[in-house]
């Protein structure tokens, strides 16, 4: 079977019903025949009588064009070009299939676009070659008359098969990077710009006689060129005042009703684009229209009926206005109508019939709207707008975003949740943004309209506006100064009727609203700092909203934010909020995160306390209520045989634990420190205490020592006495935290946590050499025996296993905290475990694993900086001894192309240290370079022992010579470059 019968059995196997899974090898195997075939395979597919296969012929023509195209002297392009019209004006003359014309004029653009190509004016000649049904040489292009006037000889077949030509050249041509070699191109795609402009501005000249599917083609065709236009062109360029100029002939379509809804949508994209083509005389024009009757009826329509046409409209006026407000803000007053349409617009807006294109074109109009008045004279258009439109905008907003309740009062799932939700969002968002501009006028606006709503509306017909305005309201303390005036407004809301009906929960209120009410008080705790009066009322009520489960994490959350804030004004109030706090526990009210944060609050004004006696005996109490709950609801879970149950308590109750750890710190300390004298000298008070949470931590432990979730959350609460500067509920004696770690052994699946808490312990007792003496002696070991069972070293034939790559950063890091000061612990540990703890490391050195890679390099690099002097010199030197030869051979083959380019800087390091110290440390570096460059295994994947000797002996050359200078690291990356291919001479 030939090649051309081959493809075209394929092309029409391809386009009959088959397996899908047959798709791809066939499509592949008709690539490799237009790849080898590509002239002659095109020619042959053209003739065919299937569509489908004259179809292909064009796509080989492409394949080919993009294979050979750039390497055709002048005379095959013109050949290649004759062929190519000659085809493209046969397949017109006999009708072809739109398919087969549209791959055709797709085709011409791939020839055009070649760097190398001479056909300047393409567009006139295939204009002039469909006037003269044939194939026209370029020699008779002047021969023909002009372009407009051959465009009214075309039958309307050729000016729609012109149009899709000319709107692929723009396509194609926006998509085409600045090269030396594109530069041509471009100047081609200039030199017709002319004639696309003609062939446009024709079809919209006669737009009255055109279908609206016609138009919206030409108008594809506009907004192509337009597009390639703002990517090459500065907007005050000859060329683009040349496609501004048809703008206004587009704006002049839409005195045609059936072609409205094509003129918008094309004017609505320009709009949004950003930059207007309109000069400000042709921007009040436009505006002018916008005020004519036809306007004011698709106005009206909006507001009635709402039809497809009313809404493209509303878009209309939107994006307009939004591209032309720095003129609108030129002269309020003229464009007075714009404004009071975006109104009118905005008030049409309901979240129950949601249209998602001209609800975010209201907010973005009202955003840049607000924007601008950053911009302007506040005196002159900033001044109205603070006073009139902004302020009615906030209220029409707000309208919009109401939600629509039951017959029982609650607000409803709505439909659309995402398009809701968003909206609702970016509403919020832009009224919050306004207030950075605009001040406290934008609070008052807010917060008058809920207690106007509630006093004139009357609950419960007010309550889904005032939904709407609390909804706004929650995200606005972020912006709130100390100023007096906020605090006025802000005081009125607390202080009205509507606050105290919310907050009663005799009244029915629905739920969300009185969420709502919840949160704002968290959300204002600024304002409660500075008020101490309203701060009691304010937190007594979140208390109250403990006891109902569906607002009782809203509130607890609230009342972490505000005794956090206030914790010494708090004190006075703690035993009624603990006993408050007492009766929630017992209730069973409330979810986990709810009584975290609760744990929390207690904490943190409990922390206020001076006296640490009373500190002490507050903390302990609340501690028993932690303890008390966890036991009574463990007992039951394990009654009910619930093991889920069960875990998730336990983690609850080490959350809440954490809560009152994070909480009982003071706030104002900025530094950990435990290494100041005598600081904590009262643990003997706090022993009461130490035991409880000792003896809950050993009660959750149980059975849960390998839980992955549980026992993380364990070592956090360890962790955090580690932070306190003097004695606390949390500043455990050493040996809790040794006795823990120590009885935890490798079959823990979140071990790495363990050996971080660890590396913890030692970098707070760093500077207090009787606790290290004390624990590091059995801390060591213990990681010893970690390592040794890790790798699989343990029984004697046991195959070597990798560990993953947080165990071995862990690891790692800890050996990095034992320099410079703990390394004599490592004398009385057998040589053997310390070559397999450090072997680690060299592991880890080779792995591609970023974190532990750079961790052992930092290592490496620490442990060659000893001193000469230091007492650990003796570890260093058995360690060079015997892992030495392996750590440069790590090295050197990370250098020969294994580690990434961005890895050199810091893996260059440790071998710079050693070349430096070679002679001093008395090893010999050079001999296990050479070793390791002599291995065959040597050089970057694929191109292993293809470095040359030379290359090697030079590279030797220049590190030696260099003795470990800082421009060793260039040398390294030199060398890296070589072995990757990357540099000439290296493969």
């Amino acid at each position: 079977m030939s090649f051309v019968a081959e493809a075209v059995h394929l092309i029409k196997q391809l386009y009959a019903p088959i397996n899908p899974s047959e798709v791809s090898p066939i499509e592949k195997r008709i690539l490799e025949l237009q790849h080898a075939h590509g002239w002659e395979l095109a020619n042959a597919l053209l003739y065919n009588d299937d569509q489908n296969v004259r179809f292909t012929g064009c796509r080989t023509y492409q394949v080919a064009i993009n294979d050979h195209g750039s390497s055709l002297d002048e005379a095959h392009l013109e050949s290649l070009l004759t062929k190519l019209l000659d085809w493209f004006m046969r397949c017109v003359e006999a009708n072809d299939s739109p398919l087969v014309l549209r791959k055709l004029c797709s085709t011409l653009v791939t020839y055009f676009m070649l760097p190398n190509a001479t056909w300047t004016t393409a567009i006139r000649h295939i204009i002039c070659c469909l006037q003269s049904r044939q194939a026209l040489p370029k020699q008779m292009l002047e021969r023909c008359p002009p372009t407009k006037d051959l465009l009214q000889l075309l039958r309307p077949a050729q000016l729609q098969l012109l149009l899709i030509f000319v709107t692929d050249l723009a396509v194609d041509a926006a998509r085409i990077d600045h090269t030396q070699q594109s530069d041509a191109t471009h100047q081609r795609i200039g030199t017709n710009l002319d004639d696309a402009l003609t062939i446009i501005e024709y079809n919209l000249d006669g737009a009255a006689e055109q279908t609206a599917d016609s138009l919206s083609d030409t108008l594809k065709c506009y907004g192509a060129w337009l597009t390639y236009g703002r990517q090459e062109h500065a907007i005050s360029s000859e060329e683009m005042q040349k496609l501004r100029h048809t703008f206004g002939k587009v704006i002049q379509c839409l005195a045609f009703e059936e072609l409205f809804e094509s003129v918008a949508e094309f004017l609505i994209e320009q709009f949004s684009g950003g930059e207007t083509f309109l000069s400000e005389t042709e921007t009040r024009e436009f505006a002018a229209l916008l005020a004519g009757p036809w306007a004011q009826n698709l106005m009206s329509r909006l507001e009635t009926d709402a039809d497809y046409e009313a809404m493209a409209f509303a878009q209309l006026v939107l994006s307009f206005g939004e591209t032309s407000a720095r003129f609108i803000f030129k002269d309020l007053n003229y464009y007075a109508h714009i404004m009071e349409m975006a109104h009118r617009i905005t008030r049409t807006q309901d979240v129950n019939e949601i249209d998602q294109a001209l609800s975010n074109l209201v907010v973005d109009y009202w955003e840049t709207m607000t924007s601008m008045a950053d911009s302007i004279d506040r005196v002159d258009g900033g001044l109205r707008l603070i006073g009139t439109d902004w302020m009615h905008a906030i209220m029409e907003l707000c309208f919009a975003i109401i939600l629509p309740t039951d017959d029982n009062g609650e607000f409803k799932t709505y439909k659309h949740d995402d398009l809701i939700t968003d909206f609702r969002y970016r509403v919020r968002d832009v009224i919050l943004d306004s207030f950075s501009r605009f001040g406290v006028v934008v609070l008052t606006k807010l917060i008058t309209m809920a207690i106007e709503c509630f006093n004139v509306e009357k609950p419960p017909h007010c309550w889904p506006m005032i939904e709407s305005i609390f909804y706004c309201l929650n995200g606005m303390p972020e912006s709130l100064d100390t100023s007096g005036q906020e605090d006025i407004i802000v005081s009125q809301l607390f202080t009205s009727q509507i606050y105290k009906d919310l907050v009663d929960f005799r009244k029915p209120i629905p739920t969300k609203l009185r969420r709502s009410a919840i949160l704002l008080i968290g959300e204002f705790d600024q304002f409660f700092n500075r008020h101490p009066d309203f701060l009691i009322n304010g937190i007594e009520t979140l208390f109250s909203c403990l006891r109902f489960p569906l607002f009782s994490e809203d509130a607890a959350r609230a009342i972490l934010g505000l005794c956090d804030l206030n914790r010494e004004a708090l004190v006075p109030k703690l035993d009624a909020f603990v006993n408050i706090t007492a009766k929630f526990f017992e209730s069973g009210v409330g979810d986990a995160k709810a009584r975290e944060n609760i744990c929390g609050s207690l904490a943190a004004i409990i922390q206020a306390i001076e006296d640490e006696a009373e500190r002490m005996t507050a903390i302990t109490k609340l501690i028993v209520f932690v303890n008390d709950d966890y036991k009574a609801r463990a007992t039951a879970l394990m009654a009910s045989g619930d093991t889920e149950g069960l875990q998730e308590l336990k983690i609850q109750t080490l959350a809440q634990l954490k809560s009152i750890g994070d909480q009982s710190r003071d706030p104002q300390e900025t530094s950990i420190d435990l290494t100041a004298p005598n600081e904590i000298a009262n643990d003997e008070l706090w022993s009461t205490c130490h035991n409880l949470i000792i003896s809950l931590l050993s009660s959750i432990i149980g059975d849960s020592m390998n839980d992955p979730q549980i026992f993380p959350l364990v070592c956090e609460v360890l962790e955090m006495g580690y932070k306190e500067r003097i004695a606390g509920a949390f500043v455990f004696a050493p040996e809790v935290t040794v006795t823990l770690l120590t009885t935890t052994d490798i079959s823990n699946p979140r071990i790495d946590a363990a050996i971080r808490t660890a590396n913890t312990f030692i970098s707070s007792n760093n500077s207090k050499p009787g606790r290290i003496d004390a624990f590091l002696p059995q801390i060591l070991p213990w990681i010893c025996r970690l390592v040794v069972l890790a790798t699989g070293q343990a029984a004697p034939n046991a195959p070597p296993s990798t560990p993953d790559s947080d165990f071995v950063y862990n690891v790692i890091d800890f050996l990095s905290r034992m320099i410079p000061k703990h390394l004599t612990y490592f004398n009385p540990v057998p040589p053997a475990a310390v070559n397999t703890l450090f072997s680690l490391t060299l592991h880890a050195l080779g792995s591609p694993e970023t974190l532990p890679k750079r961790a052992a390099a930092g290592l490496w690099t620490d442990l060659l900086s000893l001193p000469v002097s230091s007492p650990s010199l003796p570890l260093l030197t058995h360690l060079l001894g015997t892992l030495g030869p392996q750590l440069v051979h790590t090295l050197i083959f990370s250098f020969g192309g294994h580690a990434s380019r961005s890895q050199l800087d810091w893996l260059s390091e440790p071998y710079r240290k050693l070349v430096a110290r070679g002679a001093q440390l008395g090893v010999p570096w050079k001999q296990w370079t050479e070793l390791a460059l002599a291995d065959s295994r040597f050089g970057y994947a694929g191109r292993e022992g293809r470095v040359p000797g030379l290359e090697k002996q030079q590279f030797v050359k220049k590190v030696e010579n260099l003795r470990g200078d800082r421009k060793t690291k260039e040398v390294i990356k030199e060398f890296w470059l070589g072995c990757r291919g990357i540099s000439a001479g290296y493969g």
